[in-house]
């Protein structure tokens, strides 16, 4: 099947359609999934953005953290222990915990 036009893709697995290409094209979007965002363009600007549903549902797992004050504070807080080189292996929790 020969394509009327190539879609725009970015480096970063983004792709940019127009509205008229996004809707003849959604079926195959769904199916391939080789991005993981495209944005739908009405005169050439940004109107829609179509997610894949992994990177849609690490987004939304990653706001929900965010707005957990105690596990934000718990996050930044391990993140900092890890920069100073205090991290453990699986083995050294298992061993810690009497697992």
């Amino acid at each position: 099947m020969t394509r009327a036009r190539v879609m725009r893709r970015g480096e970063d697995g983004t792709c940019e359609l127009s509205v008229s290409e996004a809707r003849n094209r959604l079926l195959e979007l769904a199916r391939d999934r080789r991005y993981e965002v495209v944005t739908v363009t009405r005169s050439k600007e940004p109107v829609l953005a179509l997610l894949d549903w992994d990177f849609y549902d690490s987004l939304v797992e990653t706001l929900e953290v965010l707005a957990d004050e105690d596990l934000s504070d718990a996050l930044r807080k391990s993140i900092k222990e890890e920069g100073k080189g205090r991290s453990y292996t699986t083995e050294e929790v298992r061993k810690k915990l009497g697992l």
